[in-house]
């Protein structure tokens, strides 16, 4: 197995600087009501979440409602604790020493890419539960909700859709993924050991990782498309209209799940992840929302991509 690839942050931040495009920002006082909604569409979704998933994990629920250049540097943040490999005590993320011009220009070359795939990302993404934040960190304290306020209001804008409901449905999709990572604590450290595996080992372990990574990534974001269609129309009266105009926008697929496609190039197989709704849909019809919570147990209780395709055959495996 070889070692993660050094990655020059430095250049990353600043290529990200310079790509990352500012937006039309509306007028001071629109701005701040918008993000006053953000703060209070936040508190009303953990409500409605932890209801719907019956699962109510400990942990600080702080949102951080953010521009763009913000995400982009929380995200440059995480992903240097990923590419700090914890077996290795040589700090990864480091730059190589002037002597080593090769791995000098890789690790430039690497960070110049990383910046330009946030900088890419930073106008669609809409939020994000940021579960590379504090890897290291006391389980409560792992974790944080990004909610990028110019995307959201200006794309729900260009869709024509009404401000506090489309609020609200962002709101419940990652505040879903906040209590799957809280009730499954081990579950970021082993998605980041997953992305570690996927970009050094061999060609056999790589596609293993960024198979259980598509598995993973489907379960969780089909989970949440399940919880916020869940919510209902008494909770978000235009939820069929925001559900029409945003699928065929084709856009909206979350943070973390873009991230990991682009760099890792398997965003193809990422792109599939709705599945993992008709997979959460089928557990739940055929074990209850107990029988589904199962996944969240522990590594062994993740699906295969075999299984995420055949729900019987996973319900079959994990019931006692």
């Amino acid at each position: 197995m070889s070692s993660l690839p050094r990655v020059d942050w430095a250049t990353a931040a600043a290529t990200a600087g310079r790509l990352t495009p500012p937006g039309s920002a509306p007028a001071p006082a629109e701005a701040s009501a918008v993000v006053a909604d953000l703060r209070e569409a936040s508190v009303r979704a953990q409500t409605y979440v932890r209801d719907i998933t019956r699962m109510d994990p400990p942990g600080q629920r702080r949102t951080y409602v953010v521009d763009r250049p913000s995400w982009v540097r929380a995200n440059l943040g995480s992903f240097a604790e990923v590419f700090t490999d914890p077996a290795d005590p040589a700090p990864r993320h480091a730059i190589a020493p002037p002597s080593v011009s090769v791995e000098r220009v890789r690790a430039v070359s690497t960070g110049a890419m990383a910046g330009a795939v946030l900088a890419a990302l930073s106008p669609r993404v809409l939020g994000q539960f940021d579960v590379f934040h504090g890897l290291s960190a006391p389980a409560g304290e792992r974790g944080r909700l990004l909610l990028v306020a110019p995307n959201i209001h200006g794309i729900g804008q260009r869709l024509g859709l009404e401000g506090p409901d489309f609020r609200l449905w962002v709101c419940l999709h990652e505040e879903t993924h906040r209590v799957q990572y809280g009730q499954a604590p081990w579950l970021a450290g082993h998605l980041a050991q997953l992305v570690r595996t996927a970009l050094t080992g061999d060609h056999r372990a790589a596609d293993a990782a960024t198979d259980a990574i598509t598995a993973l990534m489907s379960v969780v974001e089909g989970h949440a498309d399940v919880v916020m269609d869940e919510v209902g129309p008494q909770v978000i009266p235009t939820l069929r209209t925001i559900r029409d105009r945003f699928d065929k926008r084709r856009e909206g697929r979350p943070g973390l799940a873009r991230i990991l496609g682009r760099l890792l190039g398997m965003e193809k197989k990422l792109a599939q992840y709705r599945e993992g709704a008709v997979f959460c849909r089928s557990v739940q019809r055929l074990a209850g929302v107990e029988g589904f919570n199962r996944v969240f147990d522990g590594p062994d209780q993740l699906p295969t991509l075999g299984e995420l395709r055949d729900p019987d055959r996973w319900v079959r495996r994990v019931t006692p």
